[in-house]
Parts: structure tokens; sequence; C-alpha cells
């Protein structure tokens, strides 16, 4: 076999092995990758409602939820001394923040100062109003006849621990009992509605949603609470929690509550226009009438120091005549 013929098989055998050792490396990566997001979904990477930690970074580990991405990314596209699990780790981490908390890349400029954290596929969805949220499959026993469960207060505790300030929660009583179900309400505004979304998120990431909870048999439960924000369907449904509901609630937009706060904005715009107008007219008047008395007061002054410059004047002749007269009768007396 000539020395060429060696070669070529050499460089052939050794172009396949790095060849397969790419192809297994890149399927060990997506591999790998995979597990790390599949991980993500039961590690707790929220602290609180404004502050989410990275699980893989060891020096500052806090960030805002619209730092993750960029975070996630950057680590992902760093210098080569980054290690492919730990891009493998942060491209699971990117993919997870993007998935389930829909922030957006925190180099993005803003153009809200205060944006709902829900999805823009979502903001023409109907919500109940005030912000509401249901827990399902509250355990349950029978007591006296009747059905009992956890009280509201309780719950209330529980998920104002987790960080989603709940401001009460109802538990759903029938002639039978408690019924299992249960209605969170959150706060009006923004941040209410806020918390309602991680509220929900929080139950999903965990397979307790309200897709699961309708599909898993009762049967297959278990022991488990499954919660999420209070749409359409709900206020629509029949029952208990329908009724309860539209009782307490109404149904809006993300959109459409936005519309609502903004004419309410323009609205007060207009009566604080309107007041500082006035204020500002009746204040003009007031100086108008403050320039009015102080000339008047000036003409009184001028006219006083008038009056009292011709009493003196006429005084001071008097005196002077009074005086002549005086001296005439002092020199008559002398002479008789």
């Amino acid at each position: 076999m000539s020395n060429n013929n060696v070669m070529f098989q050499v460089w052939f055998v050794m172009s396949y092995k790095s060849e397969e050792r790419d192809i297994s490396e890149s399927e060990f990566q997506e591999e790998y990758e995979l597990r790390k997001y599949e991980y993500l979904k039961r590690e707790r990477i929220r602290v609180s409602n404004s502050v989410y930690r990275c699980p893989y970074r060891i020096g500052k580990r806090y960030y805002h939820p619209k730092e993750l991405p960029q975070h996630a990314s950057n680590l992902d596209r760093g210098s080569q001394r980054r290690t492919r699990g730990e891009q493998a780790r942060h491209r699971a981490l990117e993919r997870f923040v993007r998935r389930y908390l829909c922030v957006e890349d925190s180099s993005e400029p803003s153009t809200t100062t205060e944006s709902p954290a829900v999805c823009d596929r979502d903001k023409e969805r109907l919500f109940v109003w005030p912000w509401m949220g249901v827990v399902a499959n509250v355990p349950t026993q029978v007591k006296d006849g009747r059905r009992v469960g956890e009280s509201g207060s309780k719950l209330r505790h529980e998920l104002a621990t987790k960080g989603f300030d709940p401001v009460s929660v109802h538990p759903l009583w029938s002639c039978f009992g408690h019924s299992g179900l249960a209605v969170v309400e959150f706060k009006n505004g923004w941040d209410g509605f806020n918390n309602a979304i991680m509220f929900e998120k929080d139950f999903d990431l965990n397979h307790c949603g309200k897709k699961d909870y309708v599909t898993i048999l009762e049967r297959d439960r278990g022991q488990r609470l499954y919660g999420w924000i209070a749409r359409d369907d709900d206020y629509k449904a029949n029952g208990l929690l329908g009724e309860h509901l539209r009782k307490n609630g109404d149904l809006k937009t993300v959109c459409g509550k936005e519309a609502e706060d903004q004419r309410k904005d323009a609205k007060l715009l207009c009566n604080l226009t309107s007041t500082l107008k006035e204020k500002y007219d009746h204040l003009r008047e007031m100086e108008i009438r403050y320039e009015e008395t102080t000339q008047s007061l000036i003409k009184v002054m001028d006219q006083k120091d008038s009056m009292v410059k011709s009493y003196n004047e006429g005084m001071f002749q008097f005196c002077k005549f009074a005086k002549r007269v005086k001296q005439k009768k002092t020199i008559s007396g002398i002479l008789l």
C-alpha cells in the first residue's frame, strides 16, 4: 500500500472520529440543557415580587426579572473561559425566564413606567376585576355531617409568605360545607395584577395550573393545591365560583383597564387644570384688589398729609398774628 493511501486512511479515520466527537458533544449539550431546563421548573428562583436569583451564579445572585435574560445571554455568549456546561445552564435559564416570566431583554429601552406582567397575547383576554385568583382542591374533611377545610386567613398567610400579597381569601361554601374552592383577592392596581400573574405562574411551574386541574382526574390530584388567575370562563361558569365572581367582580381586558386608567388620568388632569385656573384667576383678582386698596390708601395718606400741612401752616400764621396783637397791646399800655 502506498504512503498516500495510508495517509488518506489515517486522515479519514481522524476526521470521522472528530466529527463523531462533535456530534456526541452536541447531543450531550442539548440533553444537558434540557435536563437543566426541567430542573429549573422545580427550583424556586423567585425571591420576592421584584427579585429573582440565578442558581448558577456564585457572586451576585439576585436580579430584577428584566435583568435575568440579559445575564443568562451574557453568560452564554461569554468568553472562552466559560465552560460548555456553564453556557448550557445559562441557555436553559434564558429559555426558562422568557417562557415563564414573560420578561424582555433589559438592554431594550422600556416605553412604559408601569407595565403589567402579562404577555402581549393575553392583553385582550378578559380577566375578573378586581383582580382575583382561584385556588382549587383545598383539602376538606367531613365533620358533624358537613365538609370543613382550611380557613381563608391561613391560606392567605401561606400565599403572603410566597410574596403574592393577597388582600383576602374567601373559601366558597355550599349547603354541604366547604366546596374545596377559594377565591383570592388582590389589590386593584397593577401591582395587584402582577402579583396575580406571578401567583398563576407559580402554580404552573409546579404543574398545578388550571389545565392540570381540569385534565387530572379527581382521585389523582392528591393533596396538592391548584391555582390560576380568574378569567372570563371562570366568571361565566355555573356553580359557586361563577356566582361569587359575578357578584363581586366584573370582566376587563388589560388594554381596556389601561385605557380606563388613561381616561381617569386625563379627567383628573383636566379637573386639576381647571382648579388651577380658578385658583390663578382668584389670585389675580386678589392682586388687583390689593393694588386698588393700596392706591386708595396712598391717596388717603396724601390727603391726610396735605391737611396736616395746611393745619400747621394755619396755626403758624395764627400764632404769628396773635403775637403781633399782643405786642401792640403792650406798647399801647406803656404809652398810656
